[in-house]
């Protein structure tokens, strides 16, 4: 045990739990586990003790349990103590028996533990995975909790390359965002809109102080700067080899560090694996970052939804959508073309929307051209009405939700209002369409009447010039 000493007592930590977890890995390499437990006598002593044993310490006891114990007294232990400069060492125990092993060390063969890893990366149970090694390596001693380590260790790494990821995808798609729309003021302070809601709901679901967000973000801001600040130091741009590019800036980002924090919350992905069929969807709490998008929409904070985005392979993002009554409505940047593969619908099966318009509209503060005969205007009057009644008469798709019922009942008492308003704006433009109606049967009835009284006088007029002739 000579190596794992040396290994132990020359290193020093800023924290028990990091000289604990160091600890806990360099015994496992040597085919041993360990447990620790605080020392009693801290009161009368300014050092704290944390005493590290072997798990097999201790007889233990026999209730309740299928499988045999595997504790045998051993006395091996070593003693964690925090010294005057509030760092963690670790010394031998004082005891002479404290320094060896009176059972013999588990070291089970790189084949045993790497076949653990592929069972663990399978997301098979802790069942599955005992029967297979064991079924497979029938000849090697077994140790329930060096197999328990083996396999949290590797979850463990599992769930910290979920998280490296997670900040891979985070981090680029922010930074291709923010190359497409720092050059433009109102993308960016749209963006940047959307982005501090974002972050105040999470924060707030955290309950974390903006102290404590500053501090998981190690980024200096005036160390981004653009090449064109350098272009002074000709020098340095001569090594560099830059080549200026028409239309484009080069900017310079420093590297930073993020402290990710573990969560409580599971996540969706995770709900829907633990049950057979998949949770109901839920709203989305932000508005679809756009140019076109509404400031003024907001929602709930618990409600959640995956939306897939559906782009034009003409990229004509600069074209802007007509916006109907409804700000909360969500509008692909293609809108102007009709092409039924332009929407936003959800990226799970539970349901799917289409949401069109016609590019011929009209726009609400302007009436239509009045030029024209009266047929004409008849005609673009009808179309306008038409076009009004298909923005403002729009179905949105019923939503299932995990709401409360008194969320319920109000989502029901808006439907009800919405339909009682859509069902009086359809009266209302019965009416006024009769109305039209009669008005251009009594105008036509009044040119017709007026063109028989003009035939009439021609007719007497024709009769007095003849009768003057004759």
């Amino acid at each position: 045990m000579e190596p794992l000493y040396e290994g132990l007592l020359q290193q020093k930590f800023m924290s028990s739990t990091e000289a604990i977890e160091f600890c806990r890995q360099s015994c496992q390499e040597y085919g041993f586990t360990i447990k620790q437990e605080a020392g009693a006598n801290k009161v009368f002593t300014e050092r704290i003790n944390i005493y590290i044993y072997c798990s097999r310490e201790g007889l233990g006891q026999q209730a309740q349990r299928k499988r045999p114990l595997k504790n045998c007294e051993c006395k091996w232990r070593v003693v964690l103590s925090e010294d005057e400069y509030s760092q963690w060492t670790f010394r031998k125990s004082l005891n002479p028996t404290a320094c060896e092993h009176n059972h013999s060390i588990v070291q089970w063969p790189q084949d045993m533990v790497d076949k653990i890893i592929q069972l663990a990366r399978k997301n098979s149970t802790d069942d599955e995975i005992r029967a297979a090694i064991k079924s497979q390596f029938p000849n090697v001693s077994w140790d329930d909790r060096l197999f328990y380590n083996h396999l949290n260790e590797e979850r463990k790494r599992m769930k910290q390359k979920e998280v490296t990821d997670r900040v891979q995808k985070l981090v680029m798609a922010s930074t291709k965002l923010c190359s497409v729309v720092a050059a433009n003021e109102d993308w960016a302070s749209s963006v940047e809109s959307d982005l501090t809601k974002m972050l105040d709901v999470y924060r707030e679901m955290t309950k974390l102080t903006n102290q404590s967000l500053d501090s998981m973000v190690d980024l200096q801001l005036d160390m981004i700067h653009s090449e064109i600040d350098k272009r002074n130091k000709r020098g340095e741009l001569k090594k560099r080899k830059i080549t200026a590019v028409q239309g484009v800036q080069v900017m310079s980002i420093p590297s930073c560090t993020l402290y990710i924090r573990s969560q409580p919350l599971r996540s969706l992905s995770e709900t829907r694996q633990s049950f057979d069929s998949p949770p109901p969807q839920l709203l989305n709490p932000f508005n679809l970052t756009s140019p076109s998008s509404s400031p003024s929409s907001t929602s709930s904070i618990h409600q959640r939804i995956d939306y897939a985005y559906t782009s034009n392979r003409n990229n004509e993002i600069l074209q802007s959508p007509p916006m109907p009554d409804n700000t909360s409505m969500i509008v692909t940047p293609n809108f102007n073309n009709n092409n039924p593969n332009n929407y936003l619908a959800p990226y799970t099966s539970d349901f799917h929307y289409n949401h069109h318009h016609n590019s011929n509209y009209y726009p609400r503060e302007s009436s239509p051209n009045t030029s024209g005969t009266l047929q004409q205007r008849i005609m673009l009057q009808q179309e306008y009405e038409q076009q009004r009644h298909l923005q403002q008469s729009t179905t949105l798709p019923i939503i299932r939700s995990t709401a409360t019922p008194m969320m319920q009942q109000q989502q029901q008492q808006q439907q009800q209002q919405q339909q009682q308003h859509h069902q009086q704006q359809q009266q209302h433009h019965h009416h006024h369409h009769q109305q039209q109606q009669q008005q251009h049967q009594h105008q036509q009835q009044q040119q017709q009447q007026q063109q028989q009284q003009q035939q009439q006088q021609q007719q007497q007029q024709q009769q007095q010039q003849q009768q003057h002739w004759s």
